[in-house]
């Protein structure tokens, strides 16, 4: 997901039976003023299916946000956001990312941006043989073409390794 999709997702969105999160919105701060409007692309309208972690990782912010929505009452400004902070509100982008360059400080992945995780799940699912189609659909890319040319290094990397299987099973087994 895109970083704003991901922030202006609400319970709303989060389907636990099915397992399904709905990207439909994102958020923006223009401004200083929160602006919770439509996914950049008809394509960004999609629902994504959880995996066992994130179901796992959901229930426990679910469950930490009714905690501190019980103990801070009044004070809490519920949106009924996923992601929030402590109070309840938006998350602005610029915190995610400052949050993450504290997180990598030291580290060896200083390169890591909060963007880069999203081409990271990308070039793994290609890397997985998970169809082009698919992937653009996950990204909610307007079209496959946009998929192709970024992720064109991946692309290329599968066609020679294709080459190699093919030329493996074509050599003689003498």
């Amino acid at each position: 997901m895109r970083i704003g999709e991901t922030l202006a997702l609400t319970w709303n969105d989060i389907d636990f039976k099915k397992r399904t999160i709905n990207i439909n919105k994102t958020v923006n701060f223009i401004k200083g003023e929160v602006i919770v409007g439509p996914p950049k692309t008809d394509n960004s309208y999609r629902i994504l299916s959880m995996s066992d972690t994130v179901y796992k990782l959901l229930k426990m912010v679910k469950q930490e946000q009714n905690e501190r929505k019980a103990f801070l009452k009044n004070v809490y400004k519920d949106h009924n956001g996923v992601f929030t902070t402590t109070e309840g509100g938006y998350i602005d982008r610029h915190n995610v990312s400052s949050r993450l360059n504290t997180i990598k400080k030291g580290t060896d992945y200083d390169y890591i941006t909060v963007h880069f995780l999203r081409h990271a799940n990308a070039t793994l699912l290609l890397m997985n043989d998970v169809d082009l189609k698919t992937v653009s659909a996950h990204l909610g890319h307007s079209d496959i073409s946009i998929t192709a040319d970024i992720y064109a290094d991946v692309l290329h990397f599968k066609q020679k390794y294709v080459a190699q299987l093919i030329e493996f099973n074509l050599e003689d087994d003498d």
